[in-house]
């Protein structure tokens, strides 16, 4: 035997003598809560907020104005994965959506109506740090078919 093992053997054998267990194992991280189902009723004229819902086609998230400027700028991060198929709505010069190594990155201007992009996350779930003109603001954030607040920032969903 290696002195090594030998060192190994000797260890055990006084940690089983003296009576000490091993460390139990830490639980696996929580998964993140679910998304509620189906795709919140907004439009054109919608308040000033953030939509994001999941379904067979990805993630979705949109923003809306209903005639004022606003920037909306965040981060996407998967959560256990990575991204794929990530699609912009706007084709604008000012509006920027992109993948990095920190997750999806945006910074989006929208003055009147709807704008946002689509991708898909291999896990199902994803950190979202949003926002508005320059604010953290988990009130102007609705989430899936019940458009239900988000009630921290950042804050993390799964499909």
């Amino acid at each position: 035997m290696t002195r090594i093992a030998v060192t190994l053997l000797a260890a055990l054998a006084l940690a089983c003598a003296i009576g000490q267990r091993p460390l139990p194992l830490a639980p696996p991280p929580a998964r993140a809560p679910e998304l509620p189902p189906g795709r919140p009723t907004f439009g054109p004229g919608a308040p000033q907020h953030y939509w994001i819902w999941g379904d067979g086609d990805g993630w979705h998230l949109r923003v809306t104005s209903p005639g004022e400027l606003h920037r909306f700028q965040g981060t996407v991060v998967p959560l256990g994965g990575g991204f794929s198929d990530l699609r912009a709505l706007s084709a604008e010069s000012s509006d920027h959506v992109r993948v990095t190594a920190r997750g999806i990155e945006f910074d989006l201007t929208l003055d009147r109506g709807v704008d946002g992009f689509d991708w898909e996350a291999d896990s199902g779930c994803n950190r979202f740090e949003l926002l508005v003109d320059g604010a953290s603001r988990p009130d102007r954030v609705r989430l899936g078919g019940t458009a239900t607040p988000a009630e921290t920032m950042p804050f993390e969903r799964c499909r």
